[in-house]
């Protein structure tokens, strides 16, 4: 989450197995060269932090309870805040799948 939330690509692109699926709203991004062009997209004006809540264990992986923030870049203020759960698999030690999608309140 960490790395993600700092758009840090290059320790994303370790973090994940070759053949990892991320499935957003929008699409899936297959494979660790998809999801580091991923983990770099950066808005202008917001940082996009995700904010562990809590941590289950998964016959797959961990299944993530998180707060979604949206911040302000120039003024570090939270513009705007979601409840979302990220379920993610892990395979060989690495993260192989990621799927956020909104927490029902």
């Amino acid at each position: 989450m960490a790395a993600l939330s700092e758009c840090d690509s290059a320790a994303v692109g370790e973090l994940v197995h070759p053949e990892v699926a991320i499935r957003t709203e929008r699409r899936t991004h297959r494979g660790r060269e998809a999801a580091v062009a991923w983990a770099g997209k950066q808005f202008d004006h917001l940082v996009r932090r995700y904010v562990p809540i809590e941590i289950e264990e998964t016959p797959d992986g961990v299944l993530v309870h998180a707060e979604l923030q949206y911040v302000w870049r120039g003024s570090g203020n939270v513009g705007d805040t979601s409840r979302v759960r990220i379920d993610l698999g892990v395979r060989d030690g690495l993260i192989s799948s990621w799927h956020l999608e909104d927490e029902p309140r």
